[in-house]
């Protein structure tokens, strides 16, 4: 989610609250599933399906990378989107 909002903040800055609406969907579609009014493949369109359940001492598993991996791409998109924009330092 962190990633969503950094590249929306730093492509589309006008739309930066979508970042705040695509939470929203996933607080919904994840109320959707525990209330079993989904099915699977809508729910899977949220990140937080995707999160791995791991306890403790166990190993981290793939789909937390690939989140992770997603996260950091996101990000560096906003902070080069960010960077390119004609801001005036003082």
């Amino acid at each position: 989610m962190g990633g969503i909002a950094a590249a929306l903040y730093g492509l589309l800055p006008r739309f930066e609250i979508g970042s705040w609406v695509v939470l929203g969907v996933c607080v919904l579609l994840e109320l959707g599933w525990e209330l079993q009014q989904i099915s699977q493949s809508l729910y899977n369109l949220s990140p937080f399906a995707h999160a791995p359940k791991v306890l403790i001492g166990q190993g981290i598993t793939a789909p937390f990378f690939v989140l992770v991996v997603i996260a950091a791409a996101l990000t560096a998109a906003g902070l080069a989107g960010f960077r390119r924009r004609d801001i005036r330092r003082v």
